[in-house]
């Protein structure tokens, strides 16, 4: 950080290296700070499966509002994949950075921001995306509520909100967390500090939601905040703060615990109807008869020719080939269907590559009536004349638009069939299933863990009408 490039003591540029750990070499070039009074290396991390690094650098920028910098292996040395610049003069963007495991999820602490420009100091913190050719902010800021003020004969300083950061991974439900220290804080006592975590749904998400109610310090001067992690899951965190003027501070852990629909280990007594049932048999027999088909289905034939007004959930011994022809994508849960006898369709925001995957009304003239099929080695692809997209795993867990592989690909990039069931469409030899949160109206699609609570799974039907399609 206080580096000094021409070996004078006096121009503070700062530089970053990066050490292996068991051979204490060096790998790689110094990464020297620009100008003087830059102070590269203000914070550091470093992404563990990933060859990439992100520092700060508290006096970079055109205004010396700070500068945080990823760089990643290239050949033989490092190379510079992004720089961003803070907001504001004095704001110390950079004192904190953290960087998630594979390089795509980056957060900077700003913590003598000025938030709204007159609360001083409160400080802020924004959270990026690599896209595959830079970080994009998603969501809004998080914010410190207070700025510095004189209260009677005492004076407060701002929160310092973003004093020190931490990110998790995206974990299987598609959620990444942050975890933010402000340790000036005086909500619960005088320089008692304050912990926030804030979670971000990937693909679903516009905004930052705050997890669980913040955490205070203790005591008067603990500053809790000072000091902060988060485990890669997301589901511990470890604080400290500064203890105050001759105090000692100890490092505490807390798990992030959450609110889940899983059944209960104590099941109610109630003998009202559940309004989320069990999918496990009964061991009692009901006298009622069962809608479910049998586990032990009968042997003799149906003697009736007639359709059934009610549709088998059990996949048929002789299938419909419509899956390798052209057809729609609809979901068949029935809570989505809001307007009455209204039809909803996988489709495409816009006909281009990384186009966003949504729920449209189907045939509605806003998505081109699109169609699907299926190619030979199992991807699905839009059917368009002369358009050679389909549906591809994009930053995370979220599908776009993306240019087809060659079907005889050594790893085509996305591959679906249809399940045991035939209603869910599912990526091939992985456990991750097509879905959508079915709250929220023109939903994104996204992909989802087998047993995941969230979305409903087994939604789907191919329907494919000779007459509709050429």
């Amino acid at each position: 950080m206080y580096y000094d490039a021409n070996g004078n003591h006096d121009n503070d540029k700062g530089r970053v290296a990066v050490y292996d750990v068991d051979s204490k070499v060096q790998l790689g070039t110094n990464v020297v700070g620009i100008a003087a009074n830059d102070y590269a290396g203000s914070s550091v991390a470093i992404a563990r499966d990933v060859d990439c690094f992100i520092y700060g650098a508290i006096g970079a920028g055109d205004s010396d509002s700070g500068v945080a910098y990823v760089y990643c292996w290239d050949t033989d040395d490092w190379a510079l994949r992004a720089s961003i610049s803070g907001e504001g003069s004095g704001d110390d963007y950079g004192h904190a950075v953290s960087i998630t495991s594979d390089g795509t999820y980056i957060v900077v602490g700003a913590h003598k921001h000025d938030v709204d420009g007159d609360k001083i100091d409160a400080g802020h913190v924004r959270v990026y995306c690599y896209n595959g050719t830079d970080y994009i902010q998603l969501g809004s800021d998080l914010d410190g509520v207070r700025g510095e003020k004189d209260v009677g004969n005492k004076y407060y300083v701002g929160d310092a909100f973003g004093f020190d950061v931490g990110i998790s991974d995206l974990n299987q439900d598609g959620i990444i967390k942050v975890i933010v220290g402000a340790p000036n804080n005086q909500d619960a006592g005088y320089y008692f500090g304050q912990i926030g975590v804030f979670q971000w749904k990937d693909n679903l998400s516009t905004e930052w939601e705050q997890v669980g109610p913040y955490v205070y310090g203790e005591k008067d001067l603990a500053s809790i905040g000072n000091s902060v992690a988060i485990e890669s899951t997301g589901s511990h965190i470890f604080v400290s703060g500064s203890g105050g003027p001759g105090q000692s501070s100890a490092v505490q852990e807390f798990e992030v615990t959450e609110v889940t629909s899983a059944p209960s280990d104590s099941p109610s007594i109630s003998i009202a109807p559940s309004s989320s049932p069990s999918s496990v048999p009964s061991s009692v027999p009901t006298s009622s008869p069962s809608m479910n088909p049998s586990s032990v289905p009968t042997s003799l034939p149906s003697v009736s020719s007639a359709p059934s007004d009610v549709p088998s959930f059990v996949p048929s011994l002789n299938p419909s080939k419509a899956i390798d022809r052209e057809f729609e994508i609809r979901t068949t849960y029935d809570k989505f269907d809001f307007e009455a006898n209204q039809e909803w369709c996988v489709t495409a925001k816009t006909l281009s590559l990384e186009s966003t995957i949504v729920m449209r009304k189907c045939n509605s003239e806003n998505h081109l009536k699109q169609v699907w099929k299926r190619t030979e080695g199992g991807q699905i692809k839009l059917s368009r004349p002369s358009a050679n997209f389909c549906l591809k795993k994009y930053l995370g867990l979220g599908i776009r638009l993306g240019t087809c592989a060659p079907d005889n690909a050594v790893d085509p990039a996305f591959m679906f069939d249809l399940d045991d069931t035939g209603h869910d469409f599912k990526v091939t030899d992985k456990d991750l299933h097509v879905g959508f949160d079915v709250h929220r109206m023109f939903s994104k699609l996204r992909l989802y863990k087998s047993g995941s609570l969230n979305p409903m799974l087994s939604t789907w039907e191919t329907h494919y009408d000779p007459d509709d399609y050429d």
